[in-house]
């Protein structure tokens, strides 16, 4: 039974640090953009097949990892800039329903060049095998896939905290007009942010390739999730996010234990209880950290 809690608690550790990836890109971009981006989810899909194609063309799965980041990001500067940035200053409902249309016409996309049949993929050479714990057996990409989120997750945290970017950022989220007012164009800092966070989103899903389905619609559950993540921890906060994250894969992993078909409702009864008990999540929504 020790083994069990212990398998189950690290295959949590793994959901949940895909979790925070994307909340943490979620939070970035409400947190400068003040907008919820339903369009999160199908970035994660995208980045997903990006990567995949990239890596059955170079035969690297790092080189598929960096390729689809970069290029999910590029695409999301473009969205924010050409499309969302001239609804601004209109109702915010327009953000919404803009972002909602854009979802259902990239799934459609996907569909269309890569089809609807269900994909699978291996972990890297490198990083196959088992490593044993002395109590328990672990596949050696799952600790990678930990390792990896929570050294990234420290490194945009420190950016945000101790850059001078990091600083305009945090400034340009709380006083916007006086940012502008020292000659910063802080709107290219948040265009630039709002790629950095739909990266983010196309990194967690190639984290997970190798362990999941690949499928159009695979982006639905996780922005689902997500949205659960940052209910629990706080919208457009940085420490809510991870540890929404963390709580919800850790969550979701223990009540599979006890009962599968539950695991997956547990964390929507969490979401409501905050709903109603803590609306504004367990830290808040103020700025990006």
């Amino acid at each position: 039974m020790l083994e069990l809690l212990v398998s189950q608690a690290l295959n949590g550790l793994v959901t949940g640090m895909s979790l925070v990836l994307v909340a943490v890109g979620l939070s970035i971009i409400f947190g400068m953009l003040r907008i919820i981006n339903f369009a999160h989810g199908v970035f994660y899909a995208l980045g997903v097949y990006l990567a995949y194609s990239l890596t059955q063309a170079t035969g690297s799965f790092f080189l598929g990892l960096v390729g689809s980041a970069l290029l999910t990001g590029l695409l999301g500067i473009v969205v924010e800039a050409g499309l969302l940035r001239p609804l601004y200053s209109e109702d915010p409902h327009y953000h919404l329903l803009l972002l909602f249309g854009l979802a259902l016409i990239f799934e459609e996309g996907i569909a269309i060049v890569w089809g609807l049949e269900g994909r699978t993929t291996h972990p890297p050479a490198l990083l196959q095998g088992t490593v044993d714990l002395g109590f328990t057996k672990v596949a050696l990409y799952r600790l990678f896939l930990i390792a990896f989120t929570a050294v990234l997750v420290l490194l945009i945290w420190l950016f945000l905290r101790t850059t001078k970017y990091g600083a305009i950022l945090r400034a340009g989220v709380e006083w916007p007009e006086m940012v502008e007012c020292l000659g910063i164009n802080i709107r290219r800092l948040f265009t630039a942010g709002y790629g950095v966070g739909v990266a983010l989103a196309a990194v967690a899903g190639t984290l997970m390739t190798p362990l999941v389905t690949i499928e159009p619609l695979m982006g639905n559950s996780i922005l689902v999730e997500s949205f659960v993540v940052v209910v629990l921890g706080g919208l457009g906060n940085f420490r809510g996010a991870l540890f929404g994250g963390l709580f919800v894969g850790l969550v979701m992993n223990l009540t599979a234990i006890v009962s599968p078909e539950f695991s997956n409702t547990v964390i929507f009864v969490f979401m409501a209880a905050f709903l109603l008990l803590k609306p504004e999540g367990l830290f808040g929504g103020k700025g990006v950290v």
